[in-house]
């Protein structure tokens, strides 16, 4: 019976520590797009809007 604790309780901090995995990853790549987005616009912001306005429409 303990076995099967020590393994339940092992299996939970594995499940634990990926999703933190999966969470962190998700916020690294959140973190680039947005980066990336804001260099965009950085650079483009020499350009007219207009053609923002085309590419958004």
């Amino acid at each position: 019976m303990l076995n099967h604790v020590k393994s339940v309780g092992y299996g939970f901090s594995l499940f634990s520590w990926l999703i933190g995995f999966v969470l962190v990853g998700k916020s690294v790549s959140l973190g680039a797009v947005f980066r990336t987005l804001i260099l965009w616009r950085w650079k483009f912001g020499e350009l007219p809007q207009s053609t923002f306005g085309q590419a958004r429409g």
